[in-house]
């Protein structure tokens, strides 16, 4: 049975064809990022701040469930994180996989964003579904500064996936070995 989103998709369909030339290419969609998404992945703190004015939850974000604050995070948006958390934005609010604003920030390789969301209390061993953390996303995306950022803000250098790679195997396989370097002073063990 069609849902309420499915029937208004198909009725705004029927009456764009009922309009249309035939042959002509119509483009509808269906659905849509929601404003406070859009603006906190393009850094634009004057549209979040207008969002949550009027009354946009600070947790709120696409319609895939991915929070506002990843989108700021991944693209190294310090501002509108800042918006977010004073709104009352979850620092460890996740998206549908499990991933966290400092996944997207350490896998992005904002070591900027990565301090300020440890600062502000983020989980530094947070696992996401697959039981990556962000110092694992992090050295396999070969970000080298937000795993110094990482390890600095003492995150477990031993920590493993679901599959049993800690994040010195992902810098061995990867064969960086300013990471593995840093991984090994940290107490990495493989």
């Amino acid at each position: 049975m069609p849902t309420g989103r499915k029937i208004a998709a198909l009725l705004v369909l029927a009456g764009a064809l009922a309009s249309t030339p035939a042959g002509a290419v119509i483009d509808v969609p269906i659905y849509s990022d929601t404003p406070i998404s859009d603006a906190a992945q393009e850094g634009n703190v004057h549209d979040v701040e207008d969002a949550l004015a009027k009354g946009t939850d600070p947790n709120s974000g696409d319609l895939h469930g991915k929070p506002a604050i990843l989108f700021a995070a991944g693209a190294g948006h310090d501002d509108v994180i800042k918006v977010l958390l004073d709104h009352g934005a979850k620092v460890d609010g996740t998206d549908r996989y499990g991933n966290t604003a400092l996944m997207a920030a350490a896998s992005g390789g904002f070591d900027v964003t990565v301090r300020m969301l440890i600062t502000a209390g983020a989980k530094l061993d947070a696992q996401n579904r697959d039981g990556e953390t962000a110092l694992i996303l992090a050295v396999r995306a070969g970000k080298t500064t937000s795993v110094q950022a990482l390890l600095q803000g003492k995150a477990d250098v031993n920590a493993s996936d679901y599959t049993g790679h800690t994040a010195l195997a992902y810098a061995e396989q990867g064969r960086n070995p300013r990471v593995t370097q840093l991984l090994r002073q940290a107490g990495g063990k493989d």
